[in-house]
């Protein structure tokens, strides 16, 4: 993008190092390689002008990764134009340990960039709906937030709340009720998710059962889920889901990547009007299940809907068990 909207590239530069002038335009290089590494992002100017920038979202420092680029820069000598190394990470992360690498934040980054792109007279629509877009990800991924506190923030808190209450207490009737139907729930911690931690919340909402019969899934569990509830979900919509899960860590065959068996379940599946085929997700073929659009279950009360999910997963589960693969060979 820095190379695509002619100025951003300076724009860039003058925040991260504004002791810096860019002359001509400045051009970006990704994953530039140096002796031990490489740098994530290197601005460059027409006058051999370089800043080097680290670039952090969730992880932190990895190991002496800086201090490792600060000795690639002495090696390069010393001249007017000296490349300057920085470090970019999200708000109240920790700065970088080399006490003499800056430290910028995507907060101020974004700020900047959203000045910029303001006082621009000389950029296109095109590059204008580029750069929003960009901005738009960033708050998205947490690293930028530009919009004050909301007049309705206690009302937005209560209905948070309300949607705790309403995914903890959806889980515990969808796995009871599964339950109640023979389906032998995992109760490890890691097996049931009613919505996950604040940090990840409510994007954790799943329900693992013991896959029948165990001798045809030795490396396979049966899950039930509720996806696409966050904005990095894969997912557009809220979506209940469920099916196999294969572990890899269990040493044994992926009964998934069995294009004929598959073939025959989707087959069973259409033969008993199932409302959608199984198929693979999760990326790979870890996953097969059926899904189903939340908004197609809907129903004047919670307990009503999750009746309609267990419906989905029980459907799903007993096909499984009705038609298991053929016995990996030895």
């Amino acid at each position: 993008m820095i190379n695509e909207i002619p100025g951003l590239g300076r724009a860039v530069v003058e925040f991260l190092d504004s002791s810096s002038e860019p002359r001509g335009a400045v051009c970006a290089t990704t994953q530039f390689r140096v002796a031990r590494g490489f740098v994530d992002l290197v601005l460059i100017d027409e006058d051999a002008l370089e800043v080097w920038v680290e670039v952090k979202d969730r992880a932190g420092e990895s190991g002496e990764q800086l201090s490792n680029y600060q000795e690639a820069l002495a090696r390069r000598g010393t001249h007017e134009r000296q490349p300057r190394l920085v470090y970019l990470n999200r708000l109240g992360a920790h700065r970088a340990t080399p006490s003499n690498v800056p430290t910028h934040r995507w907060q101020g980054l974004a700020a900047h960039l959203a000045r910029w792109l303001q006082a621009a007279v000389e950029i296109s629509p095109q590059h204008v709906w580029l750069l929003n877009d960009y901005l738009a990800y960033l708050k998205e991924r947490g690293l930028a937030m530009t919009e004050p506190i909301p007049t309705d923030a206690r009302a937005v808190v209560e209905r948070q709340w309300q949607l705790w209450e309403t995914l903890e207490t959806l889980h515990d009737l969808v796995s009871e009720r599964l339950e109640s139907l023979g389906w032998a729930r995992l109760n490890e911690s890691w097996a049931q998710k009613k919505g996950g931690s604040i940090k990840v919340w409510p994007g954790e909402w799943w329900s693992v059962y013991r896959a029948q019969p165990a001798d045809r899934y030795p490396a396979c569990d049966f899950e039930a889920m509720l996806v696409g509830l966050t904005p990095e979900d894969a997912d557009g919509v809220p979506t209940f889901s469920a099916g196999l899960v294969w572990r890899s860590d269990r040493a044994s065959s992926n009964p998934i990547a069995d294009l004929e068996w598959r073939e025959r379940l989707q087959t069973l599946s259409r033969e008993r009007d199932a409302s959608q085929p199984f198929q693979p997700c999760g990326g790979g073929e870890s996953k097969l299940h059926l899904r189903v659009p939340v908004d197609t279950l809907a129903a004047p009360s919670l307990a009503e809907q999750a009746e309609a999910m267990v419906e989905v997963a029980h459907d799903a589960f007993a096909m499984l068990r009705e038609l298991p693969p053929p016995v990996a060979p030895t």
